[in-house]
């Protein structure tokens, strides 16, 4: 192989080996979100499209966590001396 090819080679080997630990982060956090964690790991590790999958990550965690914020406050009702958003100050 010539050198260019090779530190071409290289240089996706270590993008890959790189993306490893966020791999397997995104396989934890799939489970927990009750999605697809071999397809979420598979996504992360093919480089350049690991970076565009990691925007949709960050966004479906973003509104998990804001739907379980509303649910939650949904259980425990308005909070005491609290005014809601829909009422005026």
């Amino acid at each position: 192989m010539s050198n260019g090819v090779f530190g071409f080679f290289m240089m996706g080997v270590i993008f890959v080996l790189l993306s490893v630990p966020f791999a397997l982060g995104v396989n934890i956090l799939a489970e927990k979100l009750g999605e697809n964690r071999w397809t979420w790991t598979i996504l992360m590790l093919i480089p350049g499209l690991n970076i565009i999958f990691s925007f949709y990550v960050t966004f479906h965690v973003v509104f998990h966590v804001i739907d379980s914020l509303k649910a939650v406050r949904a259980a425990v009702g308005p909070l005491p001396g609290a005014v809601s958003p829909s009422e005026p100050a």
